[in-house]
C-alpha cells in the first residue's frame, strides 16, 4: 500500500516506518501536526516537543512533508471518540484528508505501542477517510522491542524527561546509552522502558530510511517544572544540519536498506510459533457438504426472545430466500426483525449498541460479503463480538442469527481494533474482537490470519489451530484475562480429521509458560473449559478451523463445582457436564450417542425426550438457588435429525423439564459432531 507516516520526531513513529516497508508498504509521504508559536503543546494525543526539527525528516528521507497547524484541544477524552467541533482530533482529519487528496495514498503509518486513547482516535480518522491504518508496534513487548530499534541502527536521543528516575542531565543521550539505565529504572520504579507512560521523550536523528543524518548544533534546555523527585524538563531545537551518510548506491530502495536488519516481521511467523520456516502444505481431503434436505416452514415465526434482568437473548432469526434472491434485501429483512425485537422488549426497549455477541450462520460463504455490507450499517462505534461461519442451514434458509445482549452499557467494555499490527488479526468486517459485560468475556471467532496482512497462514490444520489460539490468548490478555479462565469454547473445523489437532493444539495453550507468569497463576484450572467440536462446510477466508471462547476474568475468585452424569437411556448413551456456582449456571455440555437405524422415523421425536430428561436430571441435582436462565446451543446433522421437528419438539419438552426457569435453544445444523453416532452435541 502506498503510505503517509505520521511523525513526530520521535523513535515510535521512525520506527514504524521500518516496519511498514519490512512488510513490503512504500511510504510516499509523511505528516506532522504541530503547535502554534510554541515550543510544545499539552497535547493527549500528539508528540509536540522537537517539533522544531520536523522539517529536516523530508529531506533527509527524500520525501514530501505535509504540516497543519493544531488549532484544536483534547475536547473529547472518553475512550471512545465521536466527531467533536474544535478538538485535535479534527486537526489530524483535515491533514490525512489533505494528504489523500495530493498523494493518493491507502494507509497511515503510526506509532502506537499501548496507548488506546491515541489508537482510537487514528482509527476513527481513518475509516472516516477510508485510510488502513498500520500500527506495527502494537502491544509489543517494551523491553524487546527498544532493544530491537537499536539493534535496527536507529539513532534517536532524549528530548524530554518526566519521570521518576529521570533528570535534565539524560537530555540529549542516545537510546543506546539510556538502554542499560532505563532497564536498572524499570526494575526499581516500574518504568516503561519506551516511555509509553510519558517517561521520556525522544527525537531521531538517524535510521536506515535516511538517506542524511541530522545533526543537533544548538540546543536549548528548558526546565519545566522544578520537582525535587521528577522533574519536568525537554530540549528546544535551535539549529541543526543535514550531514551525508556513506551510502553504497544511492537508488537504494528503502526496502533494501534494513532487509538485513534484525527487525521482526510477519515471515518470521512460523519460528514465532515454534514451528519450521517452511512446512510442507499437503492437500487436505475434502469435506463433503451434504447440505439440509429439509426446507424450513417459512410461515413460522421463530423468532424467540428471552430476558433476565439485564441479560437478553434472541434466537431463531432466519433470512429466508426470495423470488429476488437479493442477499441485501433479505439481510435487510433479518436484521430489522433484530432491531424490532429489541425495540419491543417486555421490561423495556434498548437499541443495536447492546448486543455482546452475534452468531451468524450463512448457507453459502460466497454470501458473506453482500451480508456484511447491509449488516455494517446497523451498528455504530464498538460493534459487537461475532462468530460467522457456513452452516448446514435448511434449503430454503440464507442466513440465521443468534445474540447475546445486555442492557447495562456501563459494564460493558470493548476492544474493537481495527489496525493492521504483529499483535493480533483486525477485524475484517463489523464487529469488535472481544466484548465483556461486566465479568464475562466474549471473543469474536478467531481464524489464523496473519496479523501484519490479514493472509491465512499457510502449511496446513498444525499452524492453523496454533496460530488462531495465540489470538485468542493475546486478545484475552490485553481485556486482563488469561487462557486458565476460558469457560466454553466451540471449536469449528472444516474436516473432521482436524480435530484431533485441535484439542492437542487447544490443551498446549491452556498450560503456556505465558499464562502462568503473565496472570500468576500457579496452575492452570483442574477444570477444564466446556468444549464443542463441530465440522462446518466452509470458514471465512477459506479457513481450516475456528474458535469460538468466552472466558470469566474472576473465575480464580468464585467457587466453581462440577456435576457430571452419564446414563443409559434405552438406546441412547448420554452424559452432561455442568459448571456453577450456587447462584448460576457457567457453562454445560450435553451429548447424545446412539445408532441411528435402531429407532427409524422417530429418532428427533426419541432425542427431544432424552434431552429432555438429561435436563430433569440436572435440575434435581443442582441447587435450588440457581435461578437464572441460560442459553443453549444444540448442534446437530441435518441428516438425522429433522429441522422442522426439533423447532416443533425441543422447545415444549425442555419448558417441562427445566423447572428453574426458561431455556434459550439456539439450533445449529452442522455437517458432522465427534464421531459418527453422536446425534446431538449442546453447549451453553
Amino acid at each position: 500500500m502506498r503510505v503517509v507516516a505520521l511523525v513526530s520526531g520521535g523513535k515510535d513513529s521512525c520506527y514504524n516506518m521500518m516496519q511498514c516497508v519490512i512488510e513490503g508498504h512504500q511510504i510516499v509521504a509523511l505528516a506532522n501536526l504541530r503547535p502554534e508559536m510554541k515550543d510544545e503543546l499539552d497535547s493527549y494525543m500528539f508528540q509536540t516537543v522537537g517539533h522544531h526539527g520536523i522539517d529536516l525528516y523530508a529531506e533527509a528521507m527524500g520525501l514530501p512533508l505535509c504540516r497543519h497547524t493544531i488549532q484544536g484541544s483534547s475536547k473529547s477524552i472518553d475512550k471512545d471518540y465521536t466527531i467533536t467541533e474544535n478538538d485535535e482530533v479534527e486537526d489530524l482529519f483535515q491533514l490525512l484528508k489533505k494528504v489523500k487528496e495530493e498523494c493518493d495514498v491507502d494507509a497511515v503509518s503510526v506509532g502506537a505501542i499501548l496507548s488506546d486513547y491515541q489508537r482510537v482516535r487514528v482509527e476513527h480518522v481513518c475509516q472516516r477517510l477510508g485510510l488502513t491504518s498500520l500500527a506495527y508496534l502494537w502491544r509489543r513487548d517494551q523491553e524487546e522491542l527498544l532493544k530491537e530499534m537499536i539493534d535496527s541502527q536507529l539513532t534517536a536521543v532524549l528530548i524530554k524527561v518526566a519521570s521518576l528516575g529521570l533528570e535534565p542531565k539524560h537530555l540529549g543521550r542516545t537510546l543506546s546509552e539510556m538502554h542499560p539505565y532505563l532497564q536498572k529504572m524499570k526494575d526499581k520504579y516500574q518504568l516503561n522502558v519506551c516511555g509509553e507512560g510519558g517517561e521520556y521523550e525522544t527525537f531521531t536523528l538517524d535510521c536506515p530510511l535516511f538517506r542524511k543524518r541530522i545533526v543537533l548544533d544548538e540546543v536549548e534546555s528548558i526546565i519545566h517544572s522544578d520537582d525535587a523527585f521528577a522533574p519536568v524538563a525537554y530540549l528546544n531545537i535551535k539549529r541543526a544540519h543535514l550531514e551525508d551518510k556513506k551510502v553504497d548506491d544511492q537508488n537504494t530502495s528503502m526496502l533494501d536498506r534494513i532487509k538485513n536488519l534484525p527487525m521482526l516481521q510477519s515471515s518470521q511467523l512460523y519460528s514465532s510459533l515454534q514451528l519450521e520456516d517452511r512446512i510442507t502444505e499437503v492437500p487436505e481431503p475434502a469435506c463433503v457438504r451434504d447440505g439440509n434436505p429439509h426446507p424450513l416452514a417459512d410461515e413460522e415465526d421463530w423468532c424467540s426472545v428471552f430476558c433476565d434482568g439485564d441479560h437478553v437473548w434472541i434466537t431463531g432469526l432466519y433470512g429466508f430466500h426470495t423470488e429476488s434472491g437479493n442477499l441485501a434485501e433479505i439481510t435487510t429483512q433479518t436484521m430489522n426483525k433484530l432491531k424490532e425485537a429489541l425495540e419491543n422488549l417486555p421490561a423495556g426497549p434498548c437499541d443495536m449498541s447492546c448486543i455482546a455477541m452475534v452468531c451468524l450462520y450463512v448457507q453459502d460463504m460466497s454470501m458473506f460479503a453482500a451480508v456484511n455490507s447491509v449488516y455494517r450499517t446497523y451498528f455504530g462505534i464498538n460493534p459487537p463480538a461475532r462468530i460467522c461461519v457456513e452452516a448446514a442451514l435448511p434449503t430454503n434458509v440464507a442466513l440465521q442469527i443468534d445474540c447475546y445482549c445486555n442492557k447495562s452499557l456501563p459494564d460493558r467494555q470493548t476492544m474493537h481494533v481495527q489496525g493492521l499490527s504483529h499483535w493480533a488479526p483486525a477485524n475484517i468486517g463489523p464487529y469488535s474482537q472481544c466484548v465483556q459485560v461486566k465479568n464475562k468475556l466474549y471473543v469474536a471467532g478467531q481464524i489464523a490470519m496473519c496479523p501484519a496482512n490479514l493472509s491465512i497462514i499457510r502449511g496446513g490444520i498444525v499452524p492453523q489451530a496454533r496460530l488462531s489460539l495465540r489470538h485468542v490468548q493475546r486478545i484475552l490478555k490485553a481485556m486482563h484475562c488469561g487462557m486458565d479462565k476460558i469457560t466454553t469454547v466451540v471449536c469449528y473445523v472444516t474436516n473432521i480429521s482436524y480435530v484431533q489437532t485441535a484439542q492437542r493444539e487447544l490443551e498446549a495453550s491452556r498450560v503456556s509458560k505465558e499464562t502462568e507468569e503473565e496472570f500468576g497463576v500457579e496452575k492452570i484450572s483442574s477444570m477444564p473449559p466446556v468444549t464443542i467440536y463441530v465440522v462446518v462446510p466452509r470458514l471465512p477466508k477459506a479457513a481450516l478451523i475456528e474458535w469460538q471462547v468466552m472466558a470469566r476474568n474472576d473465575l480464580c475468585d468464585i467457587n466453581v463445582k462440577e456435576l457430571t452424569h452419564n446414563s443409559q437411556m434405552g438406546l441412547f448413551r448420554c452424559s452432561l457436564r455442568f459448571l456453577y456456582t450456587d447462584e448460576e449456571i457457567i457453562s454445560c455440555a450435553i451429548s447424545i450417542v446412539g445408532s441411528i437405524e435402531s429407532v427409524g422415523d422417530s429418532l428427533t421425536k426419541k432425542v427431544c425426550e432424552c434431552l429432555a430428561k438429561l435436563l430433569c436430571q440436572a435440575s434435581e441435582s443442582l441447587p435450588n438457588t440457581i435461578t437464572s436462565r441460560f442459553p443453549l446451543r444444540i448442534f446437530f446433522c441435518p441428516s438425522q435429525l429433522n429441522t422442522n421437528d426439533l423447532h416443533q419438539t425441543i422447545n415444549h419438552d425442555l419448558e417441562l423439564s427445566w423447572s428453574k426457569s426458561k431455556i434459550s435453544v439456539v439450533l445449529v445444523p452442522v455437517l458432522q459432531l465427534l464421531s459418527p453416532d453422536l446425534i446431538l452435541a449442546a453447549c451453553s
